[in-house]
């Protein structure tokens, strides 16, 4: 029956990617897309793994198919994204139950070359001007994309992921759909350059839910927290790299919001980690955007409300310790023989040698 069940998967994915390029989706492309969501829904039945990743894998490279072959339709984008929403609460089951280990969603999986990330990735890869009609925006479909994206990662931050892995993989595919759309700012096609807002107002948003993610009734999982508030940290340094104070000022405000949420409920010296992040961004904003900015993000650094005498103490201790180990940090750091660019210590640093002290 696997084997089966793997020749049907194989079959109907067959029938996704072979579509001619001249016809959109017809009744026979949707029935095998339906067909594939029905086999996975009946591998968490099963607890079949392999079906369950491999269907979702043929759905997803489905997608990507339609990118690279100018068919994409961002309806096509959203009914996908749909999809992984209603299996999400069934994945965390399988996750919480220890049944994935070293495993992870193909939508969020990183090296998967159709998870979401990637399918971002393919969008944005076939962005350019039309010559005939330079007024239009380039980065239209992208937009669109992102705004479904958005949508499915606001109701992501909704559900219990119940302290699992699967949480951490959804934050870091986010953490990658971030770096493509910067990548976009930073690099925009040639013709391109005076529609980079759309890409910027569509960035700020998606950057806010990662807070979505901390809410203030649901415990906060350490290393989840640390990640999630450093990703922004070395985020908000290079949109201070590449000129955009604003993009860093979103970061900022993300993980000021995060500690709020979380801040009574997480030791002090877990707290402190977090107000390291912020001051990450207000050293680097001070050698680019300026005194006020640094002071500003500064200015987020607060503790939890109704701490009695004895635990402010604690937590402001904390915080010294924490800001003296992010001084030596810095100071020892490019000696490593490798790349450590999602340590923010380690960013600060090369971030300091492309901007000196004026």
């Amino acid at each position: 029956m696997p084997d089966a069940k793997l020749r049907a998967i194989s079959s109907f994915g067959a029938v996704l990617q072979n579509r001619s390029t001249d016809v959109g989706s017809t009744e026979t492309t949707m029935e095998a897309n339906e067909a594939l969501f029905d086999i996975a829904v009946d591998g968490y039945g099963k607890s079949d793994q392999i079906s369950v990743f491999r269907s979702f894998e043929a759905i997803l490279f489905a997608v990507r198919f339609e990118i690279e072959n100018d068919l994409f339709e961002v309806g096509s984008l959203k009914s996908t994204l749909d999809q992984i929403s209603e299996l999400i609460p069934s994945e965390i089951l399988a996750d919480a139950a220890g049944k994935r280990r070293l495993h992870v969603f193909p939508a969020y999986a990183l090296g998967f070359e159709a998870s979401i990330p990637a399918l971002v990735e393919s969008i944005a890869a076939k962005i350019k001007v039309d010559p005939e009609r330079p007024w239009n925006d380039p980065f239209a479909d992208l937009s669109e994309a992102a705004e479904e994206v958005r949508g499915h990662y606001r109701r992501l931050s909704s559900i219990d992921f119940q302290g699992t892995l699967l949480a951490k993989w959804v934050l870091d595919s986010l953490d990658a759909i971030l770096k493509v759309l910067m990548r976009q700012i930073a690099h925009p096609p040639s013709g391109a350059e005076e529609f980079i807002s759309t890409v910027v107002d569509d960035l700020k948003p998606l950057i806010t839910w990662v807070g979505g993610f901390f809410p203030a009734d649901r415990p906060a999982k350490g290393h989840h927290l640390s990640d999630a508030t450093a990703n922004l940290a070395v985020f908000g340094l290079d949109a201070l790299d590449k000129g955009w104070p604003d993009i860093a000022q979103t970061c900022a405000e993300t993980i000021e919001r995060i500690a709020d949420n979380v801040g009574g409920k997480i030791s002090a010296y877990n707290l402190a980690d977090i107000h390291v992040d912020l001051e990450v961004i207000a050293r680097a904003g001070e050698r680019t955007a300026g005194k006020a900015f640094a002071a500003n993000v500064r200015s987020m650094i607060s503790l939890p409300a109704n701490l009695d005498q004895d635990s402010q103490k604690h937590h402001l201790e904390a915080r010294a310790t924490r800001f003296a180990q992010l001084d030596e940090a810095v100071s020892k750091a490019g000696r490593r023989p490798y790349s450590m660019k999602a340590d923010p210590a380690e960013r600060l640093h090369a971030f300091f040698e492309i901007h000196p002290q004026r």
